[in-house]
């Protein structure tokens, strides 16, 4: 498969997808999440994947507080990214998000949707696509809400306040604070603690029929 946003790999029933160019970061650009949408379909029919990672490699960037999108082309976007996002959420195989770097907007969606949160130390991450004059487009506003509450999701997305890794670990955002250089070190543990857990439920269920 050919991809110029991700890269997409599989190693021993773990799919590691990474944001891989920097046209990865331009939130207007629908290709990222058109081939988004071609992985998940490929990650929930593959019987080889049974754990997915999700991280953004070590690029940062997203929609900047100057771009002015044409409207028309912005609500195609958001409608897209609603789509894919809901998809993702959707898929029945366990998604580990490895956040490093500045996870905002589009890519802050995607880590809303994860079943479980990773932070490297140094990692930013926030919903400021209101300084669009947009609300979230892919529901994170109520995943966010669901996750940490309501006053705190609030006060987050009405203040663009973007979120240091101190606060995600006091909110509950993130599973795990870890080290930088540990971060996929630290998901492919978990990644393999939910193969292990999984394979021993599996023989569990064998031995009881």
């Amino acid at each position: 498969m050919r991809l110029q946003t991700w890269s997409y790999v599989i190693d021993n029933g773990i799919a590691l997808l990474k944001r891989s160019s920097e046209e990865a970061c331009n939130a207007d650009d629908s290709r990222l999440l058109l081939e988004l949408e071609r992985i998940i379909d490929i990650v929930e029919n593959d019987a080889r994947v049974r754990v997915l990672i999700i991280t953004g490699a070590s690029i940062e960037g997203d929609i900047s507080s100057g771009f002015e999108p044409n409207q028309v082309k912005f609500e195609q976007f958001l409608y897209l990214l609603n789509h894919v996002v809901n998809k993702l959420e959707r898929l029945h195989k366990p998604k580990i998000a490895a956040i490093n770097g500045k996870t905002f907007n589009l890519f802050f969606e995607l880590v809303l949707t994860c079943d479980f949160r990773i932070a490297a130390r140094s990692s930013l991450m926030g919903e400021q696509n209101l300084t669009l004059s947009a609300m979230p487009g892919g529901e994170g506003f109520m995943r966010l809400s669901r996750l940490i509450g309501s006053g705190r999701s609030n006060a987050i997305a009405l203040t663009y306040e973007i979120i240091d890794t101190a606060m995600a670990e006091e909110y509950g955002l993130v599973n795990q604070v870890v080290a930088d250089a540990n971060l996929f070190e630290e998901a492919q543990k978990l990644a393999l603690q939910i193969l292990f857990r999984s394979s021993e439920k599996n023989t569990l269920l064998k031995e009881c029929n």
